[in-house]
């Protein structure tokens, strides 16, 4: 997956984290913030230094 797509769902995530927390949607904020927890766990491992050297 390109550094660009999961850059932006980790945006979309978080904005829609903001707004369920916003609008008191415990169900909504909750699976935002398993997505948002996905997409960050995705750059990591992309930029993480104990990420496998590309081949």
């Amino acid at each position: 997956m390109g550094t660009t797509i999961i850059r932006i769902m980790l945006v979309v995530a978080l904005g829609l984290l903001a707004f369920a927390t916003w609008a008191n949607d415990v169900a909504a904020a909750d699976a935002m913030f398993i997505f948002a927890a996905f997409s960050i766990g995705g750059v990591w491992a992309k930029y993480s230094s104990a990420a496998l050297p590309a081949a």
